[in-house]
């Protein structure tokens, strides 16, 4: 089976149309409608399917990259707005690094805007963090918790290690900023973009 088929599988318009449908069927089952059930059934199936709203499509990274001269701002509002869509664990790990991050946007005044402390902020703040969060949330509730997706791990594992890898990289560079070794923050932010193309939980 295909992977969109998965997704369509586990969405939640599919569970609100087999909700429907099992109801037809135990109408069916108990004697109430006779007659024409099948088109019942299947069209019980449909207004479920039909009927439930279209999941919110995220575009965080869009939203993200026009906000680069207000970034500490712009990343504590995305972290509030996509806390409460987050298992607890993964909310407090964003949040934790949320604040790491807005840590590290406010130190670049100090160290005279060193282009590759700036490239790392820019990139993780706009780019790596609001993609894979998009990713994460465009995929269906129940997928993203329940489905494999690879080497035994579900999406929100994999999520799970993104934000992690993320964490990971910007304590490094705060503990970078410590010790005044600006020159060292070009080799994570090199080391950041190599891995992080390693993750994808869409392919």
């Amino acid at each position: 089976m295909s992977d969109r088929a998965w997704r369509y599988l586990y969405s939640n318009s599919n569970i609100a149309g087999c909700l429907l449908g099992i109801i037809g069927m135990a109408l069916y089952f108990g004697g109430i409608i006779a007659d024409y059930w099948l088109a019942i059934v299947l069209g019980l199936y449909g207004v479920g399917a039909l009927g439930v709203p279209r999941s919110q499509t995220w575009d965080l990274r869009q939203e993200m990259s026009q906000k680069e001269e207000q970034l500490q701002d712009a990343l504590q509002k995305m972290t509030r707005r996509v806390k409460p869509r987050l298992t607890p664990g993964l909310a407090a790990l964003l949040q934790e690094l949320s604040d790491n991050l807005s840590y590290v946007i406010g130190k670049t005044a100090e160290f005279n805007a060193s282009p590759f402390l700036v490239h790392f902020v820019t990139q993780t703040v706009t780019d790596y963090l609001p993609t894979a969060i998009q990713h994460y949330l465009n995929l269906p509730p129940a997928y993203r918790r329940l489905h494999i997706v690879k080497e035994g791990k579900t999406s929100s594992d994999l999520f799970g290690q993104q934000l992690q890898l993320l964490q990971d990289e910007t304590l490094k560079v705060i503990d970078i900023l410590h010790r005044e070794d600006i020159n060292a923050i070009e080799a994570h932010s090199r080391f950041l973009a190599d891995k992080f193309r390693d993750y994808d939980l869409l392919s």
